[in-house]
């Protein structure tokens, strides 16, 4: 097989966009539905009950928004490519019993998160 010089320059262009593409920052997010509940040497978002001020914590039972007992688990964790922290998000990962995981926004359970995360207390 023969590469003409257009071929070459069309290959040499392509590997220097994916080289490119390699080495812009992207975000990483951790599977949301699996049942791994937050790392406690983690930063985490407190989620508090609206109506009361109340702290939720991970191990919590609390209502899905049909009035089952489901388990909090944390918040999503993301992070920037590399070997940066990861940080928590805004959505609240539950667990159905049984062992099945889901997600909600905080306020389908009457709960909101505090803006600036922290350590765990």
């Amino acid at each position: 097989m023969e590469i003409t010089p257009a071929g070459d320059a069309a290959l040499a262009a392509y590997d220097l966009r994916a080289e490119q593409q390699r080495q812009e920052p992207s975000t990483i997010t951790r599977n949301s539905m699996l049942g791994e509940r937050h790392d406690p040497r983690e930063a985490i978002r407190i989620l508090r009950i609206v109506a009361t001020g109340e702290e939720i914590r991970v191990g919590d039972v609390v209502a899905d928004p049909f009035g089952t007992s489901v388990t909090y688990l944390g918040p999503t964790m993301r992070r920037m490519s590399g070997d940066s922290i990861w940080l928590p998000g805004f959505i609240a990962r539950v667990l159905y019993p049984g062992d099945v995981p889901w997600v909600f926004l905080p306020t389908d359970l009457g709960a909101a998160y505090e803006d600036a995360p922290g350590r765990p207390a």
